[in-house]
This record gives C-alpha cells, sequence and structure tokens, in this order.
C-alpha cells in the first residue's frame, strides 16, 4: 500500500503549514521480527479473535454529556458529491466490509455513516486501538506523578511476578527494562505474532491466550535482543500497562479511564475484556461506539487538550507521536501508535499518527488539519490494506483548498 500517493489528495494545501508539522526522524531502532516486504498485509492482525476472557462496563455514561455537533461538509472543506461516491462505495461492499466512517473537521462531525446493519448506538471491539489509549493512561499517570517518566524501570512493577525464571536467565539486560521499552515494543522479548497464523501453534499471541496467566507468561520469554534495539510487535507486553497503571495509581484501570479520560472528554459506556487472571486487557480489549472513538482522536489531533483543560499532558502526546521505530515501508511506531509516511504533493512528507486494531478499526489523526476520520469493520475478518487505502483516497479527494 503506497501512503505517499493515498494521501497527496489530503495535504495538497499543507506545504503552507509546513513549519508546524512533525519530522521524520527516527531512533533507528531495527525490526527484524517483522518482514517488511509483508507489514502492510499483517500488521492489521492486532489480535487473535479467539482469544478468551469476560467483559465488563467501565461505568455509567460520561458526566459532562458532550456529544458531537454535525454539520454541512461543505462548510468545512468536503466536497459532498464525492462523499456521496464514498457513501456508495461502501454501501455496496466494494471498498471491503466496513461499518462505519466518521470525519470531525473543526470539532463538527461533517460525515458519519454506518452500513452493515450498524448505527452510531452499536459499540464495535476496537482491538489494538486499545494500545493506543491505554498509553495515554500512562502519560496522564506519569504527569500526575504516579511514575516518574517513562524511564521507570519496569519490572519495579511487576513484583507480584517471577520476572526472572530460572530457566530463562540471560545476559541481555532484563533488569535494566523501561517502561519505554515497553511502550515502543523493544523490550527485547523473543515474541512473534506475524510469521504464523493467530491460532497456530507456533503463535506467541495464541500460546499466551492458551494459559490462565497472561503476564507471566509474556515474562516467561526469554530476551533475544537488548531493550531498546529491536521492534517486536507483541500483545502480551502491552498487557503490562494493566499492571504499572494499578500499581502506581491505586484505582483500578477501568476507574482511572473513566475518572481522567473517558469523562472528561464525554466518552459513554464502554466494556473492557479481562484476562483469566481478571486484569483488564490493556492491549486489545476496550469495545466503544465509533462517535467515541473520534473523540479520542480529535484530544490527540488537539494535543491532549480538549476544551482548555490538559487531559493528557501535550508533552506525552509529543512523545507518543514520535517515530522510535522506523520500518523502511513508510510506516513507524510510536509509544503504542502507528505512524504512516504522507506528502504535500511536493518534497516534503510527514508523519500521520493512528491507532489501530483488527477487523480494520483505525482512528487516524492527520497533522495541522483539525480532522480525524475514524473506520471500524467487521471484527470476524481481516479488512484489506487496500480497501482502508481506497477510503482514504477517496476522503483525500474530497478535501477541498
Amino acid at each position: 500500500m503506497d501512503l505517499n500517493f493515498i494521501f497527496v489528495g489530503v495535504y495538497m494545501f499543507i506545504k503552507r503549514n509546513a513549519k508546524l508539522l512533525p519530522s521524520r526522524t527516527g531512533n533507528g531502532i531495527k525490526a527484524r521480527q517483522i518482514p517488511i516486504t509483508i507489514i502492510p498485509a499483517l500488521i492489521i492482525l492486532s489480535v487473535f479473535l479467539s482469544c478468551s476472557g469476560s467483559n465488563n462496563s467501565t461505568g455509567p455514561d460520561p458526566s459532562n454529556g458532550f456529544e458531537w455537533t454535525t454539520a454541512p461538509p461543505e462548510e468545512y472543506g468536503f466536497d459532498p458529491d464525492l462523499l456521496d461516491t464514498l457513501t456508495e462505495h461502501l454501501t455496496s461492499g466494494y471498498l471491503g466490509r466496513v461499518t462505519s466512517v466518521l470525519i470531525v473537521r473543526d470539532k463538527y462531525l461533517i460525515y458519519e455513516e454506518y452500513f452493515r446493519g450498524n448505527d452510531r448506538n452499536d459499540a464495535v471491539s476496537i482491538y489494538s486501538c486499545t494500545k493506543s489509549i491505554s498509553s495515554a493512561l500512562l502519560g496522564i499517570a506519569i504527569g500526575e506523578g504516579h511514575i516518574p517518566g517513562a524511564d521507570a524501570h519496569l519490572l519495579d512493577y511487576l513484583e507480584d511476578y517471577d520476572c526472572y525464571p530460572p530457566t530463562m536467565m540471560d545476559s541481555l539486560g532484563r533488569e535494566s527494562l523501561t517502561i519505554e521499552h515497553m511502550l515502543t515494543m523493544t523490550a527485547g522479548f523473543a515474541w512473534d505474532e506475524f510469521s504464523y497464523p493467530y491460532g497456530s501453534v507456533h503463535n506467541s499471541y495464541t500460546q499466551m491466550v492458551a494459559t490462565d496467566d497472561w503476564i507471566q507468561f509474556t515474562l516467561d520469554q526469554p530476551m533475544t535482543s537488548k531493550p531498546g534495539n529491536t521492534f517486536a510487535y507483541n500483545t502480551g507486553l502491552s498487557g503490562f500497562m494493566a499492571i504499572v497503571l494499578e500499581k502506581s495509581t491505586g484505582q483500578s484501570v477501568e476507574s482511572y479511564a473513566r475518572e481522567k479520560l473517558f469523562d472528561p472528554i464525554g466518552i459513554g459506556t464502554c466494556t473492557w475484556r479481562y484476562d483469566p487472571k481478571g486484569n483488564p486487557v490493556t492491549g486489545n480489549g476496550i469495545r466503544m461506539k465509533p462517535r467515541d472513538m473520534a473523540k479520542f482522536g480529535w484530544l490527540y489531533s488537539q494535543n491532549g487538550v480538549w476544551d482548555g483543560d490538559t487531559i493528557v499532558p501535550n508533552w506525552w502526546v509529543e512523545e507518543s507521536l514520535k517515530p522510535y521505530t522506523e520500518f523502511g515501508d513508510g510506516r513507524a511506531y510510536g509509544y503504542q501508535w502507528w505512524m504512516a509516511t504522507v506528502t504535500d504533493g511536493q518534497e516534503n512528507s510527514f508523519y500521520m499518527p493512528y491507532a489501530m486494531g483488527w477487523g480494520g478499526q483505525h482512528i487516524f489523526v492527520p497533522p495541522v488539519l483539525n480532522l480525524v476520520i475514524v473506520v471500524t469493520g467487521d471484527d470476524d475478518i481481516y479488512i484489506n490494506s487496500n480497501y482502508i487505502a481506497g477510503i482514504l483516497d477517496l476522503i483525500g479527494q474530497a478535501m477541498q483548498e
């Protein structure tokens, strides 16, 4: 999928704002455990659908009652005829088994369509988009002083687990693991979610969900590289965020999320899935409505500020959206966020952050444009990345200077 081509339409007028955009500088971290040639096809496979775990609600509807105000797309720079074409393609199935597409511009909901029998009241499993939300909660906890920083030692929060299994002793620096290594997927554990299909006994995620202790299973894996050196996509590692949050804040993840993030930006009732030990699954366990996904995206588009109040520290948003690992195919990874290279149609290229989960769940946050795009899909199949590309291409064409 050629993301440089896809987003030219979106960025035809962005050159005048080039100084405001994030630079494309990475940390040179290797990504050898994911063959570059298959990243676009495989990376959406962020969770294995048959994983076990129970669901539970996070609590009542939000106290501030925020809801989107709708507006005609032409008032906010979009060609309504081209958006009608998008709707026709989505309704026909030409662009895959999409269940919703939402576009927010300047905090107005200017496009909202549902498909395949879904409507605005239907919550969806957002799968690995959960990772980006959990990362935001860690940033809030650090901002409140519960955690010293992203350089805090990770194992300090996992004292209830066996962090040094006798059969897994290694000399690659397990004791030096930090929260940042967890967030950037560079902890160095032996882990492979992509070489074998989900369901295969050789797939690390499949092996994990077959156990009764997902955290301990992940810790039991040997180190194959020093922390910070090699990227390996690891949903088990993302599960550590639940333990870190609860140990540091003294609250459950659900109550902390509701108080510090969901209520302040008007996210309504959502559910978490739990692992066999009762930990909320911070790697892929949230269900929420697409409108609420858009609220989270809007928060990050505004650098963590909502109606003048800082919800997620600005510096955390900035750190989260840095390209800590660059894959060489136009994509990068930050603090549980993906990034794609986009261009302005000239010589400039920039990174666009997005959250992504199995089945076509996406929250795109193009920089500068005051724009958020949410795409959701049937969660029982893989949506081809070319379909997502087609959706974004049509949206880009619909944008008018």
